[in-house]
């Protein structure tokens, strides 16, 4: 009950970011009441999701998985993937850098789903998603992907 309380209160202080750091912050506390409390505060991350401000783009997907753990307790797959998808086109470097740090954790929880998804999505990931979704891929698989991104983007020019 008592963070719930706080979270009344916290959720309002993404108005607040102004730099990446304070985002990273605000996601992190946000994770963990995420954690305890989904079905309050789930339903936030999806209004945000839909926002025009970036932070709060951003603050839709990134306390989503907070740095994948076993001791943590992640939403399903099936609500995660759904926020990322409508950020994949954003211009924003910082959305772009969440989509594809929270891609990376979802895929350590989620492999074969996540995998599924980059793949699918493999030409409408910016450089810095990309990067950042498949730097803990194994390099075999990871040199795949760059071949099919590479070619993707020479028949779409």
């Amino acid at each position: 009950e008592n963070t719930l309380k706080e979270w009344r209160v916290v959720k309002h202080w993404i108005k607040e970011i102004e730099n990446w750091e304070h985002s990273d912050i605000l996601s992190k506390i946000y994770s963990f009441m995420l954690e305890q409390y989904p079905k309050e505060i789930y339903p936030q991350l999806v209004k945000w999701n839909k926002s025009a401000v970036s932070w709060e783009q951003r603050n839709s997907i990134v306390p989503l998985i907070y740095y994948a753990s076993k001791h943590r307790k992640p939403p399903p797959v099936n609500k995660i993937l759904p926020l990322i998808k409508p950020l994949l086109l954003s211009k924003e470097p910082y959305v772009q850098k969440g989509v594809g740090w929270t891609l990376r954790e979802t895929h350590n929880l989620y492999p074969k789903e996540t995998m599924k998804f980059i793949e699918k999505h493999l030409g409408d990931l910016s450089a810095i998603s990309y990067s950042y979704a498949t730097e803990k891929v194994p390099l075999a698989k990871r040199n795949k992907l760059k071949a099919k991104r590479k070619k993707l983007r020479k028949t779409s020019k």
